[in-house]
């Protein structure tokens, strides 16, 4: 049985990073108080939107990118498909949103057009540009640091865990543009070494540079005969795909469930694990409201260090009290 070796590290956006980070905490907080003063559906409705724009925020640049440009441009709504709901009902849509909400793709999408309507376009389109100028997050280039870290620790295999497709898309793209750029000097990923998982399926790079749909277990049996170094995936891989042989954990964004993140682990850390520790590494951006409550969680309880059961009813309690304190502009 592996011993856990668990780091936070933390990240410093960029004055620019931070300025679009703030704007949108504030179009949040806003919009969502204008709302409550409208009361029943309005409040609903604009809670769950700008929860889900603060979930992508926190995930990446790109996902928060994705979903503003989704908004100026919904789809059709084919309800009975749960396709076409623009936010929240993608095949990755977390788990506080589906599960702990207990909300069906017909209500999503009524909430997300009632919503709508009490948004401003003109915020939305001045929020969109100023994501649209950032270049690629400082997240991502502390990933590649990571990985080249764990490659010297011994760790040639690692999993890297997203809670949206739009960010698992981003980091795939980056890492595999700046092998492209960097021929000449060590790089952190040697390609073709991607693999990735979502609720998509499976996914490689072939050699005609595009990424190519493969099955499940062809994930499972390439990752295990080491001809991929690293595995990029969103929480779809969470349960059921288990590498005891890879012995080091990536969370680039941290769900609003700490329960989410012992799923996560749970696919390296387990019986026959080969390693005698697992290093699981945890990205954060300073200063958020995620950022401070795990923080709060692994001085009081060690969160992560060892499997979480007995206090899985208080840690289902904060996927609300965050939403609460972001709504209520408390970041």
């Amino acid at each position: 049985i592996a011993e856990r070796d668990v780091r936070d590290e933390f990240i410093d956006m960029t004055a620019d990073e931070r300025a679009v980070y703030e704007a949108v905490e504030n179009y949040i907080s806003t919009t969502y108080n204008q709302a409550a003063q409208q009361g029943g559906a309005a409040k609903n409705a604009v809670g769950f939107v700008m929860t889900v724009y603060r979930r992508r925020l926190a995930s990446s640049f790109r996902a928060l990118r994705c979903t503003l440009e989704a908004r100026l441009s919904p789809p059709a709504p084919t309800v009975a498909s749960g396709k076409g709901v623009a936010l929240s009902y993608s095949e990755d849509a977390s788990d506080d949103e589906s599960r702990d909400e207990v909300m069906d793709a017909e209500e999503a999408a009524k909430l997300e057009t009632e919503a709508l309507k009490l948004e401003e376009q003109l915020d939305i389109q001045g929020l969109l540009r100023r994501a649209q100028a950032l270049p690629p997050d400082t997240k991502a280039r502390k990933l590649r640091e990571v990985l080249s870290e764990l490659r010297k620790d011994g760790y040639r295999q690692a999993m890297v865990f997203t809670q949206f497709t739009d960010t698992m898309d981003f980091l795939r793209g980056y890492l595999v543009s700046r092998h492209a750029a960097e021929q000449g000097e060590v790089e952190t990923i040697h390609l073709p070494g991607i693999l990735c998982f979502s609720g998509r399926g499976g996914e490689a790079l072939g050699t005609d540079g595009r990424w190519h749909a493969i099955t499940r277990d062809e994930v499972k049996r390439r990752f295990r005969e080491g001809q991929a170094e690293l595995l990029l995936c969103t929480d779809a891989a969470a349960e059921g795909l288990n590498f005891q042989f890879c012995g080091a954990l990536v969370n680039y964004d941290m769900p609003w469930n700490p329960m989410r993140v012992e799923q996560r682990i749970g696919r390296i850390d387990r019986l026959g694990q080969r390693h005698a520790f697992v290093r699981i590494v945890n990205l954060h951006y300073r200063d958020t409201v995620e950022s401070d409550v795990y923080m709060a969680l692994r001085k009081r309880i060690g969160l992560f260090q060892a499997v979480v059961g007995r206090l899985q009813p208080i840690l289902a309690q904060l996927p609300r009290t965050i939403t609460a304190t972001v709504l209520g502009g408390g970041a």
